[in-house]
């Protein structure tokens, strides 16, 4: 698969991506080369205000703009603090560009290969309801995509991912986790060898393989048109959603989304970023 990318003007190919590499360094641990959007939320140096923005490590997104204050930043947290405490629109919540709409034309359409990883510590388990920590539409069903958030009557967190109809949904359960201690999650969504038309989700867990989801449902991706967004912004999202809880503490330190081709490697590199980057966020 190709996906010709726009760099200061010129057009580089998918075969020449790999040469980036080396000018979109991630001081916060290794890139695949595809690599689209990387926010470390470790970079962060102060309180994130409406407005505000962060900037990705890479090449290939816009900065993510916060559209919910966070006026609790502490540099021993080495990320984002998660923990809403009114659920109010204006509180905790980041809209994330056009591709983590997993059906961007960017992303490859029905035959979609991509990875997303998410480095979370659990500060404080919230003990009842659903909580959100990112994702596309609400919560799960017709005016869902994929969303990654913690279930306290389980408890433990749930990543799905809903295609087609919004009925077939792919989900990975895991947990509960200890608090304070960091925890790298990924999620490669890719179509299904054995289902043409459909995709699988595995997950993986601190950089070694979890489980595969139950279901391979159909591409495209669930567009959550027409969604009750209970305010703005209609985009992907991380932090507050509306028709989630408050009060579920947690720390995100980055998440990434990367393009995956048959040359990468997943398992080894979820292996060596897990490695490169557990010291460093104490785990």
């Amino acid at each position: 698969m190709s996906f010709p990318t726009m760099v200061l003007g010129a057009t580089i190919s998918d075969a020449d991506l790999p040469g980036l590499q080396a000018a979109q360094v991630n001081p916060y641990g290794p890139l695949l080369p595809r690599t689209v959007a990387a926010y470390e939320f470790q970079a962060l140096t102060g309180d994130l205000a409406i407005s505000d923005t962060v900037a990705s490590q890479t090449f290939l997104a816009n900065p993510a703009t916060v559209s919910g204050a966070f006026a609790n930043w502490s540099a021993g947290d080495k990320g984002l603090r998660l923990n809403v405490p009114t659920g109010a629109i204006n509180e905790q919540k980041i809209e994330l560009p056009a591709q983590f709409d997993l059906n961007d034309p960017s992303n490859g359409a029905d035959d979609a290969n991509l990875l997303v990883t998410i480095w979370i510590t659990q500060k404080a388990a919230a003990g009842s309801g659903l909580h959100a920590i990112a994702g596309y539409g609400v919560q799960v069903g017709e005016f869902a995509q994929w969303y990654l958030d913690f279930n306290a009557a389980t408890p433990g967190y749930r990543f799905y991912v809903i295609g087609t109809p919004y009925t077939v949904q792919a989900q990975i359960q895991f947990g509960p986790l200890a608090d304070d201690v960091p925890t790298l999650f990924a999620a490669h969504i890719h179509p299904d060898p054995l289902e043409p038309g459909c995709f699988l989700v595995d997950a993986y867990l601190d950089g070694e393989f979890f489980a595969t989801s139950a279901v391979s449902p159909d591409y495209p991706f669930n567009a959550p048109d027409g969604a009750s967004w209970g305010g703005y912004p209609e985009a992907p999202v991380l932090g507050r959603r509306t028709g989630y809880g408050t009060g579920h503490d947690v720390v995100v330190h980055s998440l990434v989304l990367s393009r995956v081709v048959a040359s990468n490697d997943v398992p080894t590199y979820l292996s060596d970023l897990y490695t490169a980057v557990s010291a460093d966020l104490g785990a």
